[in-house]
């Protein structure tokens, strides 16, 4: 992205509303920094579909309901982890299009735990979305949870500190 253009986005975001601290959380290097992700249709989304149960800044609400600041990413690690975040129930089910719900995905991992994306991160893109979330988990998503996490510490695939 040129320096002129992303001066105008960083002007816009300000103008917008959305704050110095924001934009500069998004200014970080990272593979989704490629992607032309709409801020504000996304906030939109997470306000309308997620932050019911994560919360505003992504943080739990009780043992039911995890964390995603600070721990989201670490699930990107495997690829049964990268299904398991499309097939949680709130996600495959969320009354989104497969586009919208990639971009969400993209931006909720660039909003919450941008430090913790995997260096060779291939963002979601609607085809997988609809291809993973036409399995949503059921009752058996905290077991499914569980089991990655364990396999995940086990084989030493997450940064430390996450999870």
């Amino acid at each position: 992205m040129s320096g002129a253009r992303r001066r105008f986005k960083l002007l816009l975001a300000l103008l917008l509303g959305f704050g110095a601290a924001s934009v500069a959380k998004h200014a970080v290097a990272n593979p989704l920094d490629a992607l032309e992700l709409d801020d504000r249709a996304n906030r939109l989304n997470w306000m309308l579909q997620c932050q019911g149960c994560h919360r505003q800044d992504g943080a739990a609400t009780d043992a039911a309901v995890p964390a995603l600041a600070g721990q989201v990413a670490s699930f990107l690690y495997s690829e049964d982890g990268r299904a398991f975040l499309v097939r949680v129930p709130g996600v495959a089910l969320a009354p989104l299009d497969d586009r919208a719900l990639a971009s969400l995905l993209n931006w909720m991992l660039l909003e919450f735990d941008a430090k913790r994306v995997p260096e060779d991160f291939e963002p979601y893109r609607a085809s997988e979305i609809h291809a993973l979330r036409a399995h949503p988990l059921g009752p058996e998503v905290k077991a499914v949870r569980s089991r990655l996490i364990e396999a995940s510490r086990a084989a030493s695939l997450h940064p430390s500190g996450s999870f």
